[in-house]
């Protein structure tokens, strides 16, 4: 014959004072709030009622980032097109003025850099998940919504 053993439920105890001598009393949680007599003054003392452990609150839940990926765009208004209009109108003057010898020179390397710097300010990158502006494209996490880029 098998027999079947559960296991019996451990037993805590809980520490308290009698009402009456301010003795300790020692006793198992299973009688909270019965009277029991004290085992120093022989007086009976109500136990104080069961106090459960306070509730676990729910775990937190982990957000992770947002997967985004980096977009390069651009426009046709603005301070960039601004400056590339310039240099074009720098290189009409360098053919206007070619009879001169030093005019040439100078309105060309001036639309020269005028277009080359215009075109970095109306191109940037940006961050497919919210479009901020971003300093350049080896970026690995976006500073405005802090989505991963790799």
């Amino acid at each position: 014959m098998i027999e079947s053993r559960t296991p019996m439920p451990e037993t805590t105890y809980v520490k308290t004072e009698c009402q009456h001598c301010k003795g300790h009393i020692e006793y198992p949680s299973g009688l909270a709030g019965q009277p029991v007599e004290c085992p120093h003054c022989k007086q009976t003392t109500k136990l104080p009622p069961s106090m459960s452990p306070p509730p676990i609150p729910p775990p937190i839940p982990v957000i992770h980032p947002a997967r985004a990926r980096i977009e390069k765009a651009s426009s046709f208004a603005g301070v960039g097109c601004l400056l590339q209009g310039i240099g074009a109108v720098c290189f009409v003057f360098a053919i206007l003025t070619y009879k001169t010898a030093i005019f040439p020179i100078v309105f060309g390397i001036l639309g020269l850099w005028l277009l080359f710097y215009g075109s970095r300010k109306a191109s940037w990158y940006q961050c497919s998940a919210c479009g901020g502006k971003l300093s350049h494209a080896r970026v690995s996490v976006c500073p405005h919504c802090n989505a991963c880029f790799r």
